[in-house]
């Protein structure tokens, strides 16, 4: 059977940092002035110790903090390199819901005839999503209620942020910045026994943020911006309820302002549980 090295790959990130560690250690202490029993110690020698001590700390800390993501299994990091004190985690739930995080940032593609005369080929992304909710309303005819979000850095976008910052070319109504903001792909699905939902989104008028099209935000949101939706869907799902399981067939999204995200069903309905 193959080994999938996607699923060893914490395990190695592990033994490389453990590695390293221990390796700077043992080559570090080299570099200490070593004083003998008797002899006097000089002020600058016992200062530069100290100094490489502290030097030797901040390193070992940087060095461990690589190690993060995998102390804690109940949060997903979407970029850990750079925002590692951003993350996510399961809302709280009741009743039936279920839900598991998914860490990896792995992309495939598939493709698509259109079926024209002279068929083109459309090629699609598709991804795992990262947070997966799932509740059943038992009984003796069950309903799945499913619930997910994708979430991933857009690197290309952070360049282009970058650069637009160093041209002085800044919209005016963008957030407080100074060429250092991270961005990220959101994609939320829902549906109800493979019935999926609709999302449906919409930005304040005064908003150039994402420049063609009213939905393009979705694809390059800021680190406040996810957190507004994730929470937003998880309170449009009520899913601390222990009486039913709620279902949206239709999910609006909208970004203010102030870029804080309003999300909100316009035809949600509430199934009620039969559970043992």
């Amino acid at each position: 059977m193959q080994t999938n090295p996607i699923q060893n790959r914490p395990l190695t990130l592990i033994a490389i940092v453990v590695v390293a560690v221990l390796w700077q250690l043992a080559g570090w202490t080299q570099t200490l002035t070593t004083f003998q029993d008797g002899e006097p110690a000089r002020a600058s020698e016992v200062t530069d110790n100290f100094a490489a001590l502290k030097a030797k700390i901040e390193a070992l800390e940087q060095d461990l903090e690589a190690l993060a993501p995998f102390q804690h299994p109940d949060r997903y990091y979407p970029n850990w390199r750079f925002e590692p004190d951003f993350y996510l985690t399961l809302p709280a739930m009741a009743g039936s819901w279920a839900g598991f995080l998914y860490e990896d940032e792995d992309y495939w593609y598939w493709t698509n005839l259109t079926g024209l005369q002279d068929p083109a080929i459309v090629v699609s992304e598709k991804a795992r999503y990262n947070i997966n909710l799932m509740a059943n309303t038992g009984g003796e005819n069950p309903e799945r209620i499913w619930a997910g979000a994708f979430v991933r850095r857009a690197p290309d976008i952070d360049a282009q942020h970058k650069a637009e910052h160093l041209a002085g070319v800044v919209s005016p109504n963008e957030p407080s910045h100074t060429g250092d903001l991270m961005f990220y792909h959101v994609r939320l699905s829902h549906h109800r026994n493979q019935g999926f939902a609709t999302f449906n989104y919409s930005k304040d008028a005064d908003l150039s943020y994402g420049d063609s099209g009213d939905s393009d935000w979705q694809y390059a949101m800021t680190r406040s911006m996810v957190e507004s939706v994730i929470t937003g869907l998880y309170a449009l799902l009520d899913l601390t309820s222990t009486t039913h399981v709620k279902h949206c067939p239709t999910i609006n999204l909208h970004l203010n302002l102030n870029y804080s995200v309003n999300v909100t069903g316009p035809d949600c309905a509430s199934i009620p549980l039969d559970l043992p």
